[in-house]
């Protein structure tokens, strides 16, 4: 097993598109005796040099996490790509698990834990990034005596993780992202404070089943009811199998396969149209009377199926938003090599 260092904090960051470069500036701004361990989830689909980016800005020593590591001052631990990534005791636990937020790894699941074993000692910074993965858990760092500290959204490339952060999260700091490593520096240091070592698990998750809301919604990863549930008084919706959404994170899939269905009907459509079209000309060369009916049928498919195009793209768009907020964190590029 890992050699445990008892750092006197834990820090746990989250970020996802947009967040390589604001995470740069906050480990760049750490020093190497830093007595804390320091944590990172980023929402990633793919493997990636995530660390070895991470590395060329950092003094500390950048690595992925594996199960079982342990919590070591002065080092940092990503979270691997389609893992979850949590603490316990002393150590790093690394797993599948199900997703949460359609997401794995999640930043609520590593700042759930970390608020649970090790409250006021942590400091848990959220950064650039879509939807709003992390405020959870935010709220649950805030609960348990913890320092919350949020990138300012309006210099934050996706605003959706920050800004709900900062509106449901209640932070300690809304601050830019070059600004953040002096107030996770001043947190450690701090002489007031006892150190990660005694620190206690707090009783129960902090959420709670809403009665009467089984079974309202099917969980679009497996299927099964979702049970909508509070979670530090956010509603949260699971299923059976443990998947996990928020409800912005379950509108957006909804959305999703909703708009697959709709793309499925158009071509559908299209294809009975052309059908239809194909039989009109076989009749109309034997004279058959038949041949006005496929004709007009194919006609309406076709309105019906422009019809529901242009529903589909008029529901992409978003007075509100910027296209590139439209992204999915999957379609985040990869860190440069």
């Amino acid at each position: 097993m890992a050699e445990l260092s008892h750092p006197r904090a834990l820090v746990v960051i989250g970020a996802s598109a947009g967040g390589q470069d604001p995470l740069c500036q906050l480990l760049s701004g750490l020093p190497p005796d830093l007595d804390a361990a320091v944590l990172v989830v980023v929402h990633r689909s793919a493997p990636n040099a995530l660390p070895r980016v991470l590395s060329r800005c950092s003094s500390l020593p950048v690595r992925f996490a594996q199960d079982g590591d342990g919590l070591v001052a002065g080092r940092v631990l990503v979270a691997v790509p389609d893992r979850h990534l949590a603490v316990t005791h002393g150590r790093v636990r690394v797993g599948f698990g199900p997703r949460e937020n359609g997401v794995r790894p999640a930043v609520d699941v590593l700042f759930r834990s970390a608020a649970r074993f090790y409250g006021a000692d942590v400091v848990a910074v959220v950064l650039s990034g879509n939807l709003n993965d992390g405020t959870a858990g935010f709220r649950a760092v805030n609960q348990a005596g913890g320092l919350t500290i949020v990138q300012d959204p309006t210099e934050a490339t996706f605003v959706g993780m920050p800004s709900s952060a900062v509106e449901l999260g209640h932070p300690a700091y809304i601050l830019p992202a070059a600004a953040i490593a002096g107030h996770v520096r001043t947190f450690v240091a701090d002489p007031s404070r006892c150190g990660g070592a005694s620190a206690r698990p707090a009783e129960g998750d902090g959420t709670s089943e809403v009665r009467g809301a089984r079974d309202v919604f099917n969980c679009p990863d497996c299927g099964g009811p979702l049970v909508e549930r509070s979670e530090r008084g956010l509603p949260r919706y699971v299923c059976r199998v443990g998947h996990v959404f928020s409800v912005e994170s379950l509108l957006q899939r909804q959305g999703s396969t909703l708009e697959e269905a709709l793309w499925g009907s158009v071509v559908a459509l299209e294809q009975r149209a052309d059908l239809q079209g194909r039989m009109a000309l076989r009749m109309e060369q034997m004279s058959s009377a038949r041949a006005s009916w496929f004709r007009a049928d194919a006609e309406r498919n076709m309105e019906r199926a422009e019809l529901i195009r242009t529903l589909i793209m008029e529901g992409q768009k978003d007075p509100g938003a910027s296209p590139a907020s439209h992204r999915s964190d999957a379609e985040d590029g990869q860190p440069a090599a």
